[in-house]
């Protein structure tokens, strides 16, 4: 959404999940002259992490545990796995035993590859 950010505004943030209602405010008239990428890997750093700095404002309010967490994953991803690395030990996504739903989330994703990104 962050690349489409001048088309829509955020509606709705619904509340324990990450998903969010946004309504569209102005025309695509060429979808295709935005630039959006066909895959993940690859994407910059940097585009990542405005996004997900700009996400985080859209939400105000909502608990960022969850999007720190998507954050370190989408890093990884995209070919950054210390950057996210950096972002699980800063939010202290590997241990903290306090949310629920951050212990959800650990445990769903914690099989395969995205174990290195858990690990220290």
């Amino acid at each position: 959404m962050y690349l489409l950010r001048d088309y829509f505004i955020p509606m709705y943030a619904i509340p324990e999940s990450c998903m969010a209602i946004f309504q569209l405010s102005k025309k695509l008239e060429n979808p295709s002259s935005i630039g959006l990428p066909n895959q993940i890997h690859g994407l910059s750093a940097e585009l990542i992490n405005e996004s997900f700095m700009w996400m985080q404002q859209s939400i105000e309010g909502q608990d960022p545990t969850i999007s720190h967490l998507g954050h370190a994953v989408t890093l990884w991803k995209a070919g950054h796995l210390d950057e996210g690395k950096a972002l699980i030990k800063k939010y202290q996504l590997a241990t903290n035993a306090s949310n629920p739903r951050l212990k959800f989330q650990r445990k769903a994703i914690a099989g395969g590859s995205i174990k290195a990104l858990l690990e220290d």
